[in-house]
């Protein structure tokens, strides 16, 4: 239960003890957001979210990311409409630190002129990109079309000439009227002793004095969009498949019906069982995604049915979608659906918890709209409570063509008749209904079966879970040219039939447990996750087995996961900066297989059929190359056996892996790419890397590091200081094969040139200098703290322990990481930038306008 306390200057401070791991979350919530602005004040929320990180009386410019980052942390924050969010999540012995930054930081922002220049630089290319973004653009427009005049309506992140309009005066008088103590949240999560935790807040907040809390226009907010009757908005760009998002006004977050309608989301779209996504993607083939959600803020709340599809399935698509909304009016859903949407909304709250990131945002989520800490226990009891009638009356009431804006966005010269799709929505067709906890640190215990294969497994009690990741040699760097795609379609299809069970008794099952199960590769492997509560261990196992061994791939639901991937293939030319790191492998390698896309290409795709799948896997799936790592909430003598028992899991001659070389490139090479009706240029440049065994694995990373993140020299040169981009990272990729080391710019096309060179003086910087000592220890302390806030996770404490084995790092790599960063020295940096940085082997891919 979290401890909620009221400082003398009215802030709420809200305390959570957890001693699990070595780690906490601090997060400052301020109740202002977007819906809090004046037309003329658009984004000014999320300017001044920008702002707040870049510089205090006791921190100059630069110095929080750097010092978090130095810390081992994560720091970062987020407007939305009603709220604005900072956080830091780091290991608790740096506390302090933590404790430190933020409150200052939230109470003493400079406001510096000349940053707030830069700054506003780089949020203009933040709106460039997300007009690159058909994802976002639907949704905004649909905002924009649904809401109006109303608050919602506007884009959080602002317009490029109200941002163009901010001063520091209009910035500070905006701080100095809504980050007042009374109007704030500080929340704790983590590693901490309460006691102690609260003095050192009272302190560090106690020379900002009380202020009466600002007047929120309330009524505004929860005034109901003023929808008058269905309208349909279509617009064009310059895109491969059509999106589309549909709205429902519904009541805000701390109404009855918002647990109804989340309920009704999960039963509509909310796994692979769910109705839309069994008649809709499934049976119809009309979609390649389609998904439901609640948007249920502070005001008025959306309902928003969204998708994924070619222009031509558009009307049969919506006259799909309200059959199923119609039968949502007319036949309660049986009580099964019911339980099972129960039991995955109650599993979220669990999966929540797993880590003091997660559990921290969580309070901020429901503090940012209630003021009550303890309102989530409220809504799960309206959840418990809802029953088949509920959901009748809500659907009914909510999902009404009257009530409804939609938006459809489509590839250029793209014909699509609006009435028509009005008609369907105006006249919806019927159909006939028919234990005990530890904080003790997991150790992880290792066993060869006989089979071969290796076997990890990791008890820990904390919460009632468990995860198992199991992994083989294979994913791209297995394939060739005449069978490219081959693991991408394999871990689309391995979960949708076995000899037994078919697609949708599969979904059911995974339901059922409240979990996951998924198929996944990559690289260099393929296999297969799942997740569940650990009461529900014999039912999730023995789907997780019989996957594994007895995959059916039956051949309707090949076709349809091969034409979804091929839809993917051809969406991927709206992906700039993936376009743009496709073409710098593809020139870096050559013929060998990392030069490969993962998804294929659409004529190999085409080709391949249900037994080359089942082919292919088998001989993967071999036990003695097979990693199984399982975590959380079992008994490990038990899982040892139940094993054991399933014997060895692969068939056939063992796969074999293509050996081609990588190609040894005596000069520069540049390919550059022309994507007309685009915003921003896309800016790729790099160098063959090293393999996961190599000795340089661990300089390299701190390299990366230091020219990475918030506080890294690419960040605070490329973005802070000559505003070339929003965007501007590095990319250290390790391989069995050698991998690669690149850096990446989104910026405006007249800077590419600009862009292009300061990439290379930073790059040159690392190659002819020594890192400066804080550099190092900043590189070392994240990559330190990062790694134990990653290990709260079962699945990535799987993850981590299944691909250290496969690689030949070993479990040690995983135990010893800390130790092993730590002891990278300035040289051993020095002496990676100058083996790798390869300047007159350099690879530059751009992509364009």
């Amino acid at each position: 239960m979290p401890q909620v306390h009221t400082l003398d200057n009215g802030l709420t401070i809200v305390l959570v003890e957890n001693h699990t791991a070595p780690v906490i979350s601090f997060n400052a919530l301020v109740r202002v957001g977007s819906a809090c602005e004046t037309d003329a004040e658009a984004g000014i929320s999320h300017f001044i979210e920008h702002m707040l990180f870049k510089g205090t009386p006791n921190y100059p410019v630069g110095e929080i990311a750097k010092r978090v980052e130095a810390a081992g942390g994560d720091i970062n924050a987020y407007t939305s409409f009603d709220q604005t969010v900072y956080y830091i999540n780091m290991a608790s012995r740096y506390a302090d630190t933590g404790l430190a930054i933020l409150t200052d930081a939230i109470q003493h922002p400079l406001f510096d002129a000349e940053e707030l220049s830069r700054e506003s630089e780089v949020i203009l290319e933040e709106i460039r990109r997300s007009k690159d973004s058909p994802e976002h653009e639907v949704s905004e427009k649909l905002f924009a079309t649904h809401y109006g005049k109303h608050p919602y309506g506007r884009p959080i992140i602002g317009f490029e000439k109200t941002v163009k309009s901010f001063t520091r005066d209009s910035l500070v008088s905006y701080f100095n009227k809504w980050y007042v103590p009374t109007n704030m949240v500080f929340i704790v999560v983590g590693d901490f002793e309460p006691k102690e935790m609260l003095k050192k807040l009272a302190k560090a907040f106690s020379s900002t004095l009380h202020k009466d809390k600002p007047a929120h226009n309330m009524e505004q907010l929860t005034t109901p969009p003023q929808v008058t009757g269905t309208h349909i908005i279509h617009d064009t760009a310059d895109i491969q498949a059509t999106y589309f998002n549909l709205g429902f006004t519904i009541p805000h977050f701390t109404d009855r019906d918002t647990a109804t309608m989340d309920l009704l989301s999960q039963i509509m779209a909310g796994g692979e069982s769910s109705r839309l996504e069994q008649v809709i993607r499934q049976k119809k083939h009309l979609v390649q995604q389609i998904y439901t959600y609640s948007f249920t803020p502070k005001g008025a709340g959306i309902f928003i049915v969204g998708g994924l599809l070619q222009a031509d399935k558009m009307e049969k698509t919506i006259d799909a979608i309200w059959q199923e909304i119609s039968l949502l009016h007319t036949a309660p859903v049986s009580q099964e659906e019911l339980d099972r949407a129960k039991l995955n909304l109650r599993s979220n709250r669990i999966y929540e918890k797993e880590t003091v990131g997660g559990e921290a945002g969580k309070y901020a989520s429901f503090l940012a709209v209630t003021d009550d800490a303890n309102f989530e226990d409220q809504y799960y009891r309206w959840i418990e409570e809802t029953s088949v009638e509920d959901l009748m009356d809500a659907a009914h009431r909510y999902l009404r063509p009257e009530l409804m804006s939609g938006v459809i966005l489509t590839p250029k010269g793209t014909p699509i008749n609006t009435q028509n799709i009005l008609k369907l929505c105006k006249s919806p067709k019927s159909e006939n209904a028919n234990r005990a906890k530890t904080t003790a640190k997991p150790k992880a215990q290792i066993v060869k079966m006989p089979t071969g294969l290796r076997l990890v497994l990791i008890e820990n009690h904390h919460l009632p879970m468990t995860s198992i990741t199991l992994a083989c040699m294979g994913g791209l760097r297995a394939e060739t040219a005449a069978n490219n795609g081959i693991n991408t379609l394999i871990s689309q299809s391995l979960t949708k039939g076995t000899k037994s069970r078919n697609a949708l008794q599969i979904a059911e099952t995974i339901d059922a447990f409240a979990g996951s199960l998924n198929a996944f590769s990559g690289r260099n492997t393929i296999g297969l996750r799942c997740e569940f509560l650990s009461d529900k261990q014999d039912k999730a196992l023995d789907l997780f087995f019989d996957v594994l061994k007895n995959p059916s791939f039956p051949a309707k639901e090949v076709e349809n996961d091969k034409h979804d991937v091929l839809e993917a293939i051809k969406n991927q030319q709206d992906q700039l900066a993936s376009l743009a790191f496709y073409h710098f492998c593809n020139t870096l390698y050559g013929a060998h297989p990392y030069g490969m896309r993962l998804l294929g290409t659409a004529d190999v795709v085409k080709r391949l059929r249900p037994k080359h799948l089942a082919d292919y896997f088998g001989r993967a799936l071999q036990s003695k190359s097979a990693v199984l790592t399982i975590a959380g909430d079992f008994n490990s003598r038990d899982m040892i056996e139940l094993v054991r028992k399933q014997g060895r899991f692969g068939k056939g001659a063992a796969l074999k892996v293509p050996k081609i070389a990588i190609p040894t490139h005596r000069k520069p090479q540049t390919v550059e790419t022309i994507r007309s009706g685009k915003q921003q240029a896309h800016i790729v440049l790099g160098f063959l890397g090293a393999k996961f065994v190599s000795p340089d694995y661990y300089p390299l990373l701190v390299l990366n590091q230091i020219l990475a993140g918030q506080g890294g020299r690419l960040f605070l040169e490329l973005r802070d200081k000559m505003s070339l981009a929003y965007t501007v990272s590095s990319s250290l990729q390790m391989g069995v094969d050698p991998g690669f080391f690149a850096v990446y710019i989104g910026t405006d096309p007249s800077k590419v040139d600009t862009a292009i060179a300061a990439m290379r003086q930073e790059l040159n910087h690392m190659v002819t200098e020594l890192v400066r000592p804080e550099e190092l220890s900043r590189a070392q302390e994240y990559l330190i703290g990062s790694h134990a806030l990653e290990q709260q996770r079962m699945s990535s404490l799987t993850g981590n322990y299944t691909f250290n084995l496969l690689y030949g790092l070993g479990p040690k790599n995983v135990e010893e990481h800390p130790k092993k960063v730590a002891a990278v020295t300035r040289e051993q940096v020095l002496k990676a930038a100058k083996k790798y940085f390869q300047f007159d082997r350099e690879v530059l891919s751009v992509v364009k306008p």
